[in-house]
């Protein structure tokens, strides 16, 4: 009968004890939302040349597009660490095991569109490398974003250098790896379209150094 009472006893007790999840606010497990093209931030978690934990605050962790992570430089990946900050863009808000997969690069080539944006907002003259061309004129690259400057947007200097009977497709090829002063003049992002300007930039070169 003792025995009995002190199991009695310690029910009661243990009934009256608050218990932890009754403790939570009704809103501990609501989490947002996540929907395809969605931008969050978060922490690395672990690093692997096979995959990518990224704590994004969320009720499981995101792992990096594994078809992303074939494509990723190596030298990006080498600097990559636990507990980095970074940003990514959602690919699919779950996946067959809970995780969110998410895009390193998607989110880079968005901070890159922002940065030709305010370039083409402000104006500002800046240098860029010929990394490519193609028959109607050489490519330079904004960050990730692939720009176009049309052979007509090219300087008069690159103009006569270039042979007139030479093949379409090769007659920039000497240029690749050549420095320009350009400024962005087009920009449509849903059409990925990014064109700029070198015979502009030039002048407005010219116009500050005549002012000064």
């Amino acid at each position: 009968i003792r025995m009995y009472k002190q199991k009695m006893l310690q029910s009661a007790q243990t009934a009256t004890e608050p218990n932890f999840m009754d403790t939570l606010p009704l809103d501990a497990f609501d989490f947002p939302k996540l929907r395809a093209g969605d931008t969050v931030e978060g922490n690395i978690v672990s690093v692997s040349p096979t995959q990518i934990l990224v704590d994004i605050h969320y009720k499981s962790d995101a792992v990096v597009d594994p078809r992303e992570m074939e494509r990723l430089d190596k030298d990006f990946l080498a600097a990559l660490a636990a507990g980095d900050p970074i940003s990514a863009v959602v690919v699919q808000p779950e996946d067959r095991d809970g995780n969110v997969v998410i895009s390193l690069s998607r989110a880079q080539q968005d901070q890159d569109w922002e940065q030709a944006e305010e370039l083409l907002d402000s104006q500002n003259v800046f240098e860029g490398v010929i990394t490519g061309y193609n028959r109607g004129g050489v490519i330079v690259r904004v960050g990730r974003v692939r720009g176009f400057v049309p052979a007509s947007q090219l300087s008069p200097q690159w103009q006569g250098q270039q042979d007139a009977e030479a093949d379409p497709e090769q007659r920039w090829a000497r240029l690749v790896g050549q420095k320009l002063q350009l400024k962005v003049v087009e920009l449509d992002r849903l059409r990925n379209r990014l064109i700029l300007s070198e015979r502009i930039a030039m002048r407005d070169v010219r116009k500050g150094q005549k002012d000064r």
